[in-house]
């Protein structure tokens, strides 16, 4: 029975530290200086920003 509860605070414990999904706009930055920090590749162009398309 023990086992139970301690298996129940641990999921519950994970669920509580998982990180707070992203908005659009952050992953999109997020994404732009990653793509910008590779300093593996030398690249030709830069992606400064990005605008999403506009929706129907």
């Amino acid at each position: 029975m023990l086992s139970c509860w301690l298996l129940v605070l641990a999921l519950l414990g994970g669920v509580c530290a998982l990180p707070a999904p992203l908005s659009y706009p952050q992953a999109l930055i997020q994404a732009v200086d990653s793509y910008n920090q590779r300093p593996e590749v030398q690249n030709a162009f830069r992606l400064l920003s990005a605008d999403p398309e506009p929706g129907p």
